[in-house]
């Protein structure tokens, strides 16, 4: 897949949250990517990213809220996982794509 078309999904699907951390310095991709790497487990979510648990299920509300989606939705996990996973392959190939441009 061409790296246009990888950047445009990962703008489709992850766009507020990369705008938000840009704009407010919040580091929601980072939770994004911790919580679905322990499987939407807060404790091991907060562990990791040295927080409490009630941080980061407060966190994963705003997330949700960003992305218009629920994680609890399998349809809407999987389209927030490929986009995660689509960014890391950007990132592998030196595209600087964490400062996806919002889409016009």
């Amino acid at each position: 897949m061409p790296a246009s078309q990888l950047r445009a999904t990962v703008r489709d699907t992850l766009g507020p949250v990369l705008s938000h951390d840009a704009t407010r310095g919040t580091d929601y991709l980072d939770t994004v990517r911790t919580y679905l790497r322990h499987d939407k487990h807060l404790g091991g979510t907060a562990s990791e990213l040295h927080l409490h648990y009630n941080t980061v299920r407060n966190r994963v509300a705003r997330i949700e809220g960003l992305l218009e989606l629920s994680f609890d939705r399998p349809d809407d996990r999987f389209r927030a996982e490929t986009a995660v996973r689509m960014l890391a392959v950007l990132d592998a190939v030196g595209d600087d794509s964490t400062e996806v441009p919002p889409s016009e």
